[in-house]
């Protein structure tokens, strides 16, 4: 089952996107790396996910239910881990 789907998404700041027409999902019970040189888009991507922000376009779907842009997310054993470089 995916936890997290993410339809058409397109992310960015002030009308700067960073991230163009993104679709795929999280299984639930998986773990996932996001890698990519800097400026790519990692980031945003998390913040955008875990309702930081709300995407420029797109939808995203949490367990079947649409979440809402720039709410919050609180589900249930999701986590986010960003690690740098030492």
């Amino acid at each position: 089952m995916d936890a997290i789907t993410l339809h058409n998404l397109t992310l960015g700041y002030q009308r700067h996107p960073a991230v163009h027409h993104l679709s795929g999902s999280f299984a639930s019970g998986s773990m996932t790396a996001i890698i990519g040189p800097n400026g790519s888009g990692k980031s945003t991507l998390v913040n955008v996910v875990s309702g930081l922000y709300p995407p420029t376009q797109g939808r995203m779907v949490l367990g079947g239910r649409p979440l809402r842009a720039g709410r919050l997310l609180d589900a249930d054993g999701l986590r986010f881990v960003l690690v740098g470089r030492p």
